[in-house]
């Protein structure tokens, strides 16, 4: 699942995770986070799902608690599991300012358009986008029309130096 960011009235709109599948009747969501370390901020009162086929919504977060693998989630907008079923696969978007601050100095998605140097300093292209592949986060690296992929593991990504 690639990740994206996009703007919707003049605001940032960032994924941070997707719907896995219903949880129970009563519409209950099983929620797979981008960054499933941080959890699911508290800061976040509302969200937007987007769906391939049914399109976009907006909805206000009535709970979400972390579970081993996921964040179980209830949203005001959906009722029952048909509902909830509906919305499977849908893309989570919250806004990018109600995103508390990053531990590491940044946000990922802010990575998106950062050029990329080994750590000889001999560059391989730029961040495109991630991918999600379930173990770990996916940086889609843009070089001469190829993408690389690179895990985003401390391995790999040695710092970021934010242009000021």
């Amino acid at each position: 699942m690639d990740i994206q960011t996009t703007k919707q009235s003049g605001q940032d709109w960032v994924e941070v995770g997707y719907i896995l599948r219903p949880h129970g009747v009563r519409g209950e969501l099983r929620v797979i986070l981008h960054a499933p370390e941080e959890g699911f901020p508290k800061t976040i009162k509302s969200v937007r799902l987007v769906h391939p086929k049914h399109g976009e919504q907006s909805a206000n977060v009535d709970s979400a608690r972390k579970t081993k693998d996921a964040v179980l989630m209830c949203l005001d907008s959906i009722k029952g599991r048909d509902d909830a079923q509906r919305w499977k696969g849908s893309a989570i978007f919250v806004e990018a300012s109600h995103l508390p601050p990053p531990e590491q100095g940044y946000h990922v998605y802010e990575l998106v358009g950062a050029k990329v140097a080994s750590v000889d300093g001999a560059p391989i292209g730029e961040v495109a986008g991630f991918m999600d592949n379930s173990a770990h986060l996916l940086l889609r690296i843009s070089n001469q029309g190829k993408e690389l992929l690179f895990p985003y593991v401390e391995e790999f990504v040695h710092s970021y130096e934010r242009d000021s």
